[in-house]
């Protein structure tokens, strides 16, 4: 049993060792291993429906600002065929989340061949974009995403899953 001075005591070595945890070099040491995971290896991955893109498809991605809105392509495969956009919309590009769920103010659009469908979120049909790494210096973006989209072209529903990215882009 802890005595009247002992678990005051024993709370205060708790929150210094909370306190001084994060100051230690092993968190220096996972900042490092984490900017080593995102070089822009133009890597891409993710399951449309649940069938997944091949693992060796890679992605080049483009990044422009167009008045106040934010583009991010990623041109999936060697030859061009599938796209997918994600716009945002007054927004100050950081390493954070975006929903995409506005369609005047974020969104994407995923321009699929092998259905010959244009897919696009809605306040409905809606999706997350996580930006991992916003290197404006080396130009490399990385990330994940997932999202429900719609075609009216098609009438069709897609789900994108386990998507994912790390790419050097051109800025235009």
């Amino acid at each position: 049993m802890l005595t009247r001075l002992g678990y005051p005591v024993l709370l205060s070595v708790a929150g210094l060792i909370f306190f001084i945890l994060p100051l230690t070099p092993t968190s220096r040491v996972s900042e490092k291993v984490e900017d080593e995971i995102y070089i822009g290896r133009n890597a891409f991955s993710c399951e449309v429906n649940n069938i997944e893109f091949d693992k060796n498809t890679s992605v080049q991605a483009e990044i422009s600002h167009t008045s106040n809105l934010f583009y991010l392509n990623l041109w999936i495969g060697g030859d061009h065929e599938n796209r997918i956009t994600f716009v945002l919309k007054d927004e100050e590009i950081l390493e954070t989340t975006y929903e995409l769920d506005q369609p005047s103010k974020r969104y994407l659009s995923f321009l699929y061949h092998g259905q010959d469908c244009t897919y696009s979120s809605d306040d409905y049909y809606t999706g997350m974009l996580m930006i991992h790494k916003y290197d404006t210096v080396r130009k490399i973006v990385a990330g994940s995403f997932e999202f429900m989209a719609h075609a009216d072209d098609c009438d069709e529903l897609i789900r994108a899953t386990n998507g994912s990215f790390d790419a050097t882009y051109v800025a235009y």
